[in-house]
């Protein structure tokens, strides 16, 4: 009897917890739709693109810190490099690298968009794919 209603008692509790919603801590507008994940920088800083061609960098409270204007629409969910170099692509054909300043460190064209999510090897070589069929390993 007493393993039944200590059973019971753990599954109350349990249905609870999985039952509560989250509550919203912040939200950020931005002028288009937003279908990347983010990167999270050392700082807390959250990044992610947007489909209004800008690049954002929010504070942990969701206040803007800073956005930067790419030529096209931005569907590449960001990287972010041990410098703290954040990378990521856009459908204006580039790569870009921007420092963690939101200042243009540099980019990189390919011959066609770029939507996949750039990976970082231990050595610092970006790894990125593209729609012109090409695998690019830029150092």
């Amino acid at each position: 009897m007493k393993k039944a209603i200590l059973f019971f008692l753990i599954l109350i509790i349990s249905c609870n917890i999985f039952s509560q919603s989250p509550n919203l801590k912040w939200s950020f507008k931005a002028e288009n739709s937003i279908s990347v994940s983010p990167a999270i920088g050392r700082d807390g800083t959250i990044y992610f693109g947007s489909g209004d061609n800008y690049f954002y960098a929010l504070n942990p409270d969701g206040s803007l810190k800073w956005k930067y204007k790419a030529g096209e629409r931005i569907f590449s969910s960001p990287n972010i490099g041990g410098d703290g170099t954040i990378y990521f692509g856009s459908l204006d054909s580039y790569l870009y690298a921007l420092h963690p300043d939101g200042t243009l460190k540099w980019k990189f064209k390919t011959e066609k968009l770029i939507d996949s999510k750039p990976a970082i090897g231990k050595d610092g070589t970006i790894y990125f794919g593209s729609d012109d069929n090409y695998f690019y390993a830029l150092k």
